[in-house]
């Protein structure tokens, strides 16, 4: 091991602990050709710097790696995936002498026409290929289109930083994807490999959609997979294709006499067409059987607002998807996460086969305890039956939070946007901030830049926010983050996987509490409110981390 020293390659100043130990375990799983290396990180470990020092050590040591047959991507090079674009903005900040990010083409401006994506300038260009209308369409920038150059970046990089969804869809939709394996795709926020992979796989019909511009009625008894397979065969798919095939030839025909006049109806085309391509290509892999077999998705039929069905397909098994879709671009595939909590239930989650080879490290918080202390002062519960009684007493709990800590800043999870609402209707201090879904990344940029004690009141910051230091000395969980028991793919799971409905509660418990203390110099206080928390701690206790017990503190 001394003679491939990983030490000069580390990107910080100095290695913590247990980020010396987390790197030598991974580095002696790849000299032991490990294919999956799990390595579970409490809250300060300090995963990206880890990332960052396997790919330069690989890079450095390529003649010895090869020599003894661990790597088998010349030259090494690695992917690093998160599920947040905070996450994906900090490596891109702060390794970017060799690590470089990239987002969809959605993400940049074309100069074809004002306010043209590159993603709906490049899918149209693809579509017309020869025809000589094309010669109409180009880029005053042509020669450097943002995207391409931003994506050229990335290809070049010794570390490229994407996400989740990105590199799916560019590995699987693009013609001749640029993105092929690396010697190490580390994966990062892993816990989530199952959500975004699902997330990603899921299509949707929408009946309005297909009775008001594909001109069929979508039939009102598709109960099963095979059902709504067999109708997108023979109805959905041709209607569709058809729409598609006119909206290409409507850009045709307005690209031969674009002028200021039609610019604002042919960016109208084009994002249309970006869509309806987008769809058409994922109905096609499903009819096809390229997305994995029908019988692992299953189909929903609800009714929205206006009345109308939307029917959703969702893989409840990823494993089909993960391996041909994700892990296969990595030789070594590094999964990291500060909420594994449990092995195998992981693995199943990831898609992960239960015989397979793995290599697994588990590490805790190195943060010290009197930092990070935790108070459980139940006030009653929140489940749907209770919580109108509970709310009043809830209020009342989380004002005396409110008065003790008047001079500092925080963050009060609320799971729904129902206890949200309440709190802030109710207690009616101006310190407090809620948010929508449209504007939830400017108030959090608001309560950061804020010279006064704000406080947010959210349900969906329970991961991937960094509130450091004074950004919150104290947060308040109302309710223990069930996952939503209406939705049909958390009871088939329930199902096919007893321990995995409160292994995911645990999991974002656990990504809850470790918003507020980023640092081993940060501290900050977390109250817990909901009486339901003692017996779901009590019976799942083996998902919590070995030391949880000595920062948990019963008022």
């Amino acid at each position: 091991m001394q003679q491939l020293d990983w030490r000069p390659y580390f990107p910080l100043r100095q290695p913590r602990p247990e980020q010396s130990n987390a790197i030598e375990y991974i580095i002696e799983q790849v000299l032991l050709g490990k294919e999956y290396i799990i390595a579970e990180l409490g809250t300060g470990v300090g995963k990206s710097a880890i990332a960052m020092t396997i790919a330069r050590w690989a890079r450095a040591y390529e003649h010895e790696l090869r020599d003894l047959d661990v790597i088998g991507v010349a030259p090494p090079t690695a992917y690093v995936l998160t599920s947040q674009k905070i996450l994906q903005d900090q490596y891109a900040r702060d390794f970017s002498g060799f690590a470089a990010d990239i987002r969809s083409s959605a993400n940049f401006e074309c100069s074809w026409l004002p306010g043209q994506t590159c993603a709906e300038t490049m899918r149209i260009k693809r579509a017309l290929q020869g025809k000589e209308c094309l010669k109409n369409l180009s880029c005053k920038n042509e020669g450097m289109c943002p995207y391409r150059a931003a994506k050229e970046l990335f290809k070049g990089a010794l570390v490229g930083v994407t996400n989740y969804s990105y590199f799916l869809s560019e590995t699987v939709y693009v013609y001749n994807s640029s993105l092929k394996q690396r010697e190490f795709l580390i994966m990062d926020e892993a816990h989530n490999i199952e959500s975004e992979v699902r997330r990603w796989a899921t299509i949707s019909i929408d009946e309005k959609f297909v009775q008001k511009e594909l001109g069929i009625n979508m039939p009102k008894n598709l109960k099963s997979t095979r059902e709504v397979l067999e109708w997108a065969k023979s109805d959905y798919a041709s209607a569709l294709a058809q729409l598609v095939g006119t909206t290409l030839g409507a850009i045709e025909s307005g690209i031969a006499t674009l002028d200021n006049r039609n610019a604002p109806r042919m960016r109208a085309l084009t994002r249309r067409y970006e869509l309806l391509d987008k769809h058409m290509c994922q109905v096609n892999r499903f009819i096809e059987g390229k997305g994995g077999n029908y019988n692992d998705y299953l189909a929903t039929c609800d009714k929205n607002r206006d009345g109308y069905h939307t029917i959703q397909l969702k893989p409840i098994n990823i494993t089909w998807q993960s391996r041909a879709y994700l892990f296969s671009k990595g030789h070594h595939n590094i999964m990291m996460s500060a909420s594994i909590l449990d092995k195998k239930t992981f693995m199943r989650s990831a898609g992960i086969k239960k015989d397979t080879p793995v290599g697994y490290i588990s590490m805790p918080s190195p943060f010290p305890y009197d930092n990070r202390p935790i108070f459980y002062a139940g006030v009653g519960k929140m489940t749907f039956k209770e919580i109108n009684k509970t709310l009043p007493r809830l209020a009342d709990a989380v004002r005396k939070v409110l008065n003790v800590h008047s001079a500092e800043k925080g963050i009060i999870h609320t799971k729904n946007y129902k206890i949200a609402e309440y709190l802030v209707k109710n207690i009616n201090d101006p310190r407090l901030l809620t948010h929508t879904t449209a504007n939830r990344n400017d108030i959090l940029k608001r309560h950061l830049k804020s010279k006064t004690p704000t406080v947010l009141v959210s349900p969906s910051m329970n991961e991937g926010v960094d509130l450091s230091d004074n950004a919150s000395r104290f947060q308040v969980l109302c309710k223990v983050p069930f996952p939503y028991m209406g939705d049909a793919v958390v009871k088939r799971k329930m199902i096919v996987d007893p321990s995995w409905y409160n292994w995911i509660t645990a999991q974002m418990l656990i990504q809850s509490i470790g918003r507020s203390i980023r640092s081993v110099d940060d501290h900050a206080v977390t109250y817990i409110l909901d009486t339901a928390w003692e017996s779901f701690y009590k019976k799942n206790r083996r998902f919590f981390p070995s030391d949880f017990d000595k920062i948990l503190h019963v008022v």
